[in-house]
């Protein structure tokens, strides 16, 4: 029961329900030290530190489910949503070095999808259209549905490609 609603105050407004999310994850931990779900849990508390800034605590449950629980779905997860933060943190070379292995270690196809997008929209970025469009490839051959999920985002890449193309002629 604990689990559900710290995932349903989540999927509401993480933001918005962080001090309970929070409060219930600690609590959860506490109870359920080596229940199946945790690393789900530690996944949540690490998104929701991250979204307050509080950087230095998100980066414990980050740690904590990737390397206490590696090889699952959640730990790859847990790289990409770091990933994220060095990202935007000025870390590019950290991120993408998580975004890889999340890519390469996820035995779930949208987990895999996922680290893939990413990837391209960092390389694309960049600036680094031959990198961007070989993960974005990959994406279309094993998993076009991803792709297709978010029209309006699908478009804005595509532009973004174009452009690349016609500055490069």
């Amino acid at each position: 029961f604990l689990r559900y609603e710290i995932k349903s105050l989540a999927a509401m407004d993480m933001k918005e329900n962080a001090d309970r999310i929070i409060e219930l994850g600690k609590q959860f931990i506490r109870r359920y030290t080596s229940d199946e779900y945790l690393p789900e849990v530690l996944l949540i508390l690490a998104r929701v530190h991250s979204a307050l800034g509080f950087v230095s605590d998100a980066n414990y449950f980050f740690d904590r489910l990737i390397h206490e629980h590696s090889g699952t779905k959640y730990a790859n997860l847990g790289r990409i949503y770091l990933a994220d933060q060095l990202y935007m943190g000025s870390k590019i070379k950290d991120a993408i070095k998580l975004y890889l292995e999340a890519l390469y270690d996820a035995k779930d196809l949208e987990v895999a999808s996922l680290a893939a997008y990413k990837l391209s929209i960092r390389y694309l970025d960049q600036g680094k259209i031959d990198k961007a469009v070989f993960y974005l490839k990959k994406l279309w051959e094993k998993n076009p549905e991803f792709l297709l999920r978010d029209v309006e985002d699908a478009h804005q890449i595509a532009q973004h490609l174009l452009l690349c193309y016609l500055r490069h002629q």
